[in-house]
């Protein structure tokens, strides 16, 4: 018996490791499928039953249970190597166990069932039935002795009959392979039936197969049973809970797609679970579980078809796994568009924290569902997800009690509004920041939004469509739109008002952001209670309906609380305004407010206003009339600016300033009338206004900027009040500075009686003026006041005027005649300059002086006369007067100032009748001037006083005439004679340069500093000077021919007969150094100047001064040093080469630190020992004269000498100037500069010498 047992349970075994491992398709299998299946199985499962069986089991295994078994089981395992391992067979073999309580039990029946079936029964009711084929059972139908049935068979067997109404039956339990077939009624009415165990070919339970049974309370089905008959288990009303294989439930399955046809099996389950693996749930599975109160939902479904849970009415929740609800899901982030059959009997769900995303449909038979909870991450809601909820009428936040009660924190997510479809009434709950795109779009049945303060933004369409949020208000108002925020609207938030039709914005409000009510075309009342502060310019952009504005209870479409001032940058609230009533006690209007505002055409100002700011009707397009109250006193800039159709305004009486742009672009402005009181008219204040005829201008204004006026072309005509001009102005005494503006487009102007003054830059460039005519009361004109007035022709100066200031006429380019008045004192600087069409003036006796540049560059004058009573022309007055051919000077005595009559190129003749004093340039250039007739002398000459003035033939001068400076009469190159008075102390370098016919030159100051210089005095000019003189020196330093003039000093003595020059004599033997011979001439001077001045001394140990040797650098810096004082030095190591405890280290760093001389940069060192170059040495002598501040500013031209070219670049401008002073000359010998020579010591004594008394 135990042999057979084993054999039996291993046969088992395999049969179910082979089903466990059958995987069926989609679709159900027909029962011929399945049987060619199972025989397949059954086949290899012979083969292997004949391996068993080929085991030997002696009688001491026999006797030795334990090691038979182990013996069987190792057999199994080794048969079991290619198949998947089965939990099943150790199920059934438990199953098994339970049932045979007894292994050895009487039997009290034997028989028959088949052609290979025989059974017994035991008289415990167990019903053995053994053999393979076809076995009847029929004849077991209705016995009450027959408590369990085990088939022991190794094949694959048919059943013949049922086992109906077998009242004690408990279990049915099978060996070998299974069942072929189920008949109908196979165990009905089997009332105590509890167990079953299927092994069946079938994929169909058939009709009544377990009715009755009302004690089944475990069943397994295997995945291949795809179809229950209508019936077959009736009355099973002990399976109440189906799940996965194993789990403990009265129904367990393995299926992964839940077959449609197996409803009858669940007809009395109370609670089912989905496992995890299991995809979709096909057909009208569940259709009939009518007492089903728990349905556990696997992660993986994601299909369940129509009609699936139509009897499932007490599903009525729904949450995530452990909610405690009817449904239970266990989806993680995604719950599935395809599972809304589920959920079609749901009253209420709660939608987890996990869940991200609600697709497609999700809900969308849930026509009962009153209340779901969003969590807080869920970011998509698809389309149509809640497509029948129609009860979910309210939303609000977790708790509120509303039927969708929203879990996000932050933000309500995009494109969620088919959440909303049906929704009435939504209060956003607090801490929500932002509403996203189309998150309530087209949910047209909300009457009601409750926005909380934490709201910053509302994306773009997030309430399109919702057409019913007609009204808006704080919270509480009962309005369609609550609004929470408590000092702003933020921005942007256009989409929630966008269907307004009212709205009455909180106490509190002072801020409205971008585009807030820019879409809500359908508004015509907005009601504001704040104080606002700002409103941004297109808030309102769209309002069109938004035409009139006034104070709360005016019932204009705008109702505002406006306080004391309507603040700035609220220009948007006014933007389709074409009313604004401005209530009374607004005192202000801030800058901006009304900006932009292009349909208004009327304001309506109080009394109580005193101050408009800037900007404040910029660009009011349509404004016509403008009547400000008297109490204002402050318009600021640009107020009314752009306003194109303004044709009036009305100044107020407590005016003080026309500011900036204030009336800017008006382009139709006609007339104004500024009142008394009014004192300045800013920048561009009427610019543009190119209608403007007529402007009344008070007695009170003083200042006019420049750009007031700028483009106003139509004010041709200006006078007096009353005098019919377009402008009139009520000056009494003066025309005030800085006017220019306001006549620019003037062509003529009426100055009228009683001014005395007109003021600076009055007419400032007044291009188009013509004519003016000035009154007999005129005393000042002053500065500027008609500069440029380029097409003034004519200008009637009456008696009585005293100055005309600087610049007055400067630039009149057209004016042809002046007659200055007899009571004219000064002509200021620049007075007449640059009037280029002047051909003639006169000058009356009463002017003292002709200031700088009063009348240069009038080309066009032709003759000038300067009466007695002129003393003195300064600088530039006559420069390039270039038509200008005779000047008649009467005055006793005169000065002019430097380049006076600069560049007079066709100047020809100067006569006066006085005495002259030259100032630098005074005649220069005056190319043409021949004849200088000066009956008193000239007494003082300029540098270049007559450069370049090529045919003058003669001048005389007078004492006390000083100096002739450099380049005096350079240049002067018809000049024959010329005698230079006893007062004459100095000539300067080039004075007489240049003059090529200059034959005689009289200085007759035996002491007259002649700069050393071979270009001082030309080369043609013999010079006439006392015997003993600088200008013997001069002549005879530089080989010219001398004359010494005899004790009276006229010069006319025999020494013209004696054409020898003087010429430096030689001695024999040296008083001054041993190797010095000379007693006279250059040298000897020079070495006696050193040695007298302690600068140089002869060589050490000797009483020689070695003339002709070198000289080094060391010593070239001791002789500065010395020149200098030898002043107070410490040593500092600076050069490798100039250690401390030489004669010249001292010297050396003193003249460093001063920058007079340097080092070599690319060594390091000084090069004490190196002689220095000539070029090198006038260099240093430069720096040293910058250093004491007396270097000139005289440079020559070195194109004397044949070897210009070799002088250095750094080294040029020094030798120019060391040239020009007469510091250092070409080498006697050849005439060569030669720079880069070296500098002998005579030649260096020379050069000091020179420097001392040129320079220092």
């Amino acid at each position: 018996m135990k042999k057979r047992w084993l054999a039996a349970m291993l046969g088992c075994a395999l049969f179910w490791q082979q089903c466990g491992s059958m995987t069926l398709a989609s679709e159900m299998m027909e029962p011929v499928e399945v049987q060619q299946e199972a025989d397949e199985v059954a086949e290899e499962n012979e083969a292997q039953q004949e391996e068993i069986q080929e085991v030997e089991f002696s009688e001491e295994d026999s006797e030795k249970g334990e090691d038979l078994e182990e013996k069987t089981l190792d057999k199994l395992q080794e048969t079991e190597e290619n198949v998947p391992e089965s939990e099943d067979a150790l199920a059934e073999e438990s199953i098994l166990s339970e049932t045979i309580s007894k292994e050895n039990a009487s039997v009290v029946a034997t028989g028959s069932c088949g052609e290979d079936a025989t059974y017994t029964l035991d008289e415990d009711g167990l019903l053995t039935i053994t053999g393979n084929g076809n076995m009847d059972v029929s004849q077991f139908a209705g016995r009450s002795d027959i408590v369990a049935v085990f088939i022991e068979n190794k094949d694959r067997i048919t059943l013949e009959g049922t086992f109906e109404n077998c009242q004690n039956l408990k279990s049915f339990t099978m060996s070998g392979l299974g069942i072929s077939n189920l008949t109908e009624k196979i165990f009905s009415n089997c009332k105590e039936l509890e167990n079953v165990e299927l092994r069946v070919f079938v994929s169909t339970i058939p009709d009544q197969a377990f009715k009755g049974c009302e004690k089944l309370n475990k069943i397994t089905i295997p995945e291949y049973i795809t179809d229950i008959a209508e019936g077959a288990f009736d009355g099973c009303i002990s399976l109440k809970t189906a799940g996965e294989m194993e789990g403990g439930y009265n129904i367990e399955f393995a299926w992964n797609l839940i077959p449609g046809g197996v409803s009858e099996l669940f007809k009395y389950c109370e609670s089912i679970t989905i496992p995890d693996g299991t995809t979709s749930i096909c057909g009208d599975a569940f259709s009939k579980c009518v007492n089903l109160r728990k349905i556990v939902i696997g992660k993986d479904v994601d299909y369940i078809p129509e009609g699936s849970f139509d009897a499932c009415k007490l599903l009525k929740t729904a949450g995530g796994i452990g909610s405690g609800c009817n449904i239970e899901f266990a989806w993680n982030t995604v719950i599935p568009g395809g599972v809304s059959e589920l959920f079609k009997h749901c009253e209420s769900i709660i939608i987890p924290d996990t869940i991200q995303e609600i697709r497609m449909s999700a809900f969308s038979q849930s026509e009962n569902l009153r209340k779901v909870v969003i969590g807080k991450n869920v970011q998509a809601i698809g389309e149509n997800a809640f497509k029948e909820s129609t009860l979910l009428k309210t939303a609000g936040g977790i708790g509120s009690g509303c039927n969708i009660e929203l879990g996000w924190e932050k933000e309500i997510p995009a494109y969620v509004n088919n959440l909303f479809k049906y929704c009435e009434n939504v209060n956003i709950p607090a801490g929500i920041e932002t509403i996203g795109r189309e998150a309530f779009q087209n949910c047209g049945n909300i009457r009601k939004v409750i926005i909380p303060e934490s709201i910053q933004s509302i994306l773009n369409g997030a309430f399109d469509g919702c057409l019913l949020l007609k009204t808006a208000g704080k919270t509480g108002s009962d309005c369609d739109i609550e609004i929470g925020w408590k000092t702003n609207i933020p921005s942007p938030v256009v989409s929630l008002f966008q269907y307004c039709e009212r709205v009455e914005l909180p106490e509190g409000i002072k801020e409205i952001g971008a585009y807030t009510f820019s879409s809500a075309d359908k508004l015509e009342k907005l009601i504001i209670h704040g104080e606002l502060e700002a409103i941004s310019n297109n808030a309102f952009s769209q309002c069109e309906l938004l035409k009139t504005a006034g104070e709360i209870g005016s019932d204009c479409n705008i109702e505002l609380n406006f306080g004391k001032k309507i603040p700035s940058n609220i220009t948007g609230l006014f933007k389709n305004c074409v009313e604004i009533t401005i209530p009374e006690g607004v005192e202000q209007i801030g800058d901006s407010a009304f900006w932009g505002c292009k349909n208004l055409e009327k304001v309506n100002f109080p009394s109580s206003l005193v101050k408009i700011d800037n900007s404040a009707f910029m660009s009011c397009d349509q404004l016509n009339d403008v009547i400000l109250p008297d109490n204002i006193t402050e318009i600021g800039e640009s107020a009314f600016s752009g306003c194109r159709n303004l044709e009036n305004i009305k100044f107020p009486s407590a005016l003080k300033g026309i500011n900036s742009q204030l009336l800017a672009s008006c382009n139709s402005l006609k007339a104004v009338v500024i009142p008394d009181g009014v004192n300045t008219i800013g920048n561009r204040a009427f610019r543009d206004c190119a209608s403007l005829e007529s402007i009344t201008l008070p007695d009170s204004l003083k200042t006019v900027d420049y750009l007031a006026f700028n483009g106003c072309n139509t004010l041709k005509t200006a006078g007096g009040i009353g005098s019919g001009c377009n402008i009139e102005f009520g000056w009494e005494t003066e025309i005030p500075s800085g006017m220019g503006a306001l006549f620019k487009n003037c062509e003529s102007i009426i100055v009228p009686e009683g001014i005395t003054k007109i003021g600076g830059e009055a007419f400032y460039c007044a291009t188009k003026l013509k004519t003016i005519s000035l009154p007999s009361t005129l005393q000042n004109i002053n500065d500027e006041a008609f500069f440029s007035c380029e097409s003034l022709e004519k200008v009637e100066l009456h008696e009585g005027i005293t100055s005309i200031g600087a610049r007055a006429f400067y630039a009149c380019t057209s004016l042809k005649e002046l007659l200055l008045p007899k009571s004219l004192e000064v002509i200021k600087a620049a007075a007449f300059g640059n009037c280029k069409s002047l051909s003639q003036i006169t000058i009356p006796d009463s002017v003292r002086n002709i200031e700088s540049s009063a009348f240069s560059n009038c080309t066009n004058l032709q003759e000038l006369t300067l009466p007695e009573g002129v003393q003195e022309v300064a600088d530039n007055a006559f420069s390039g007067c270039t038509s200008l051919t005779k000047v008649s000077i009467e005055s006793e005595q005169v000065s002019l100032g430097a380049n006076a009559f600069l560049g007079c190129t066709s100047l020809k003749s100067m006569s006066s009748a006085g005495r002259l004093a030259l100032g630098d340039s005074a005649f220069d250039s005056c190319t043409t001037l021949e004849t200088f007739d000066c009956k008193g002398g000239v007494t003082a000459v300029g540098a270049k006083a007559f450069y370049n003035c090529g045919k003058l033939r003669a001048i005389t001068l007078a004492e006390p005439l000083s100096e002739i400076r450099g380049h005096a009469f350079n240049g002067c190159s018809s000049l024959t004679e010329i005698t230079l008075p006893k007062t004459v102390t100095q000539i300067r370098t080039y004075a007489f340069h240049g003059c090529k016919s200059l034959k005689d030159i009289y200085i007759l100051n035996g002491n007259c500093k002649i700069y050393s210089n071979a270009n001082t005095i030309s080369a043609t000019a013999v010079i006439h000077g006392q015997a003993i003189s600088t200008a013997k020196e001069y002549a005879s330093q530089y080989k010219r021919k001398f004359v010494a003039l005899s004790d009276d000093n006229t010069g006319e003595n025999n020494g013209k007969d004696d054409p020898k020059a003087d010429m430096p004599e030689v001695g024999k033997k040296g008083d001054l150094y041993d190797d010095v011979l000379e007693t006279s001439g250059w040298r000897y001077e020079a070495i006696k100047y050193v040695k007298d001045h302690g600068i140089m001394n002869g060589i050490s140990g000797t009483r020689n001064f070695a003339p002709d040797e070198p000289l080094t650098r060391a010593m070239f810096a001791t002789i500065i040093y010395r020149m200098e004082g030898s002043p107070k030095a410490s040593y500092s190591a600076k050069f490798p080469d100039v250690p401390d405890g030489n004669y010249f280290s001292v010297p050396i760093i003193w003249a460093n630190k001063a920058g007079i001389i340097n080092g070599h940069s690319n060594t390091g060192l000084f090069g004490t020992r190196e002689n220095i170059t000539r070029e090198d040495m006038v260099v240093i002598m430069y720096r040293y004269c910058k250093y004491k501040s007396v270097a000139t500013a005289d440079w020559a031209d070195l194109g004397q000498y044949p070897d210009e070219g070799e002088v250095s670049g750094y080294a040029k401008e020094a030798v120019q100037w060391a040239v020009a002073n007469g510091i250092i000359k070409g080498r006697s010998n050849t005439g060569m500069l030669d720079p880069k020579g070296n500098a002998t010591r005579v030649e260096t004594a020379a050069v000091i010498q020179r420097f001392m008394r040129n320079i220092r």
